[in-house]
């Protein structure tokens, strides 16, 4: 996550209990961005330069603005490469049945279908947002 210089985040003083702002991983607040609210900008999201964010920003997206709207939106690397991460295939295991190992958190292995469950929440949590900016 990367703040730029002269980021507010803070609350608007109407709400009671958790007031502030939430960011994501690999976030980018551009200078002089306002964030206000208990409102969540999800990962990935990019909050251009002067922009006045008083809605949740959905993963991935662009916004811009006073106040802040999204301008486009942006696919998760494994979407635009066409890979479907919502399964796991025979592919994805050995011989013995054990599930094939690749990258790596803190030293440790992680698995195949951990990153496709990871890929899945963060795809159904963009979904959510859709659907409850829709309402």
């Amino acid at each position: 996550t990367s703040i730029l210089q002269g980021v507010t985040l803070g609350g608007t003083g109407k709400e009671a209990g958790d007031r502030h702002p939430k960011v994501g991983k690999h976030v980018i607040l551009y200078d002089s961005v306002s964030v206000l609210g208990n409102i969540q900008i999800g990962d990935g999201a990019i909050v251009n330069a002067k922009s006045i964010v008083t809605k949740p920003v959905p993963p991935m997206a662009i916004v811009s603005g006073i106040p802040a709207k999204i301008e486009s939106e942006r696919s998760f690397p494994e979407e635009e490469e066409g890979h479907s991460s919502d399964v796991l295939d025979d592919n994805d295991r050995n011989e013995d049945d054990t599930i094939i190992t690749s990258g790596s958190v803190d030293g440790k292995k992680k698995t195949k279908e951990i990153e496709k469950v990871e890929q899945l929440i963060m795809r159904l949590s963009r979904e959510q947002w859709k659907n409850s900016v829709a309402r």
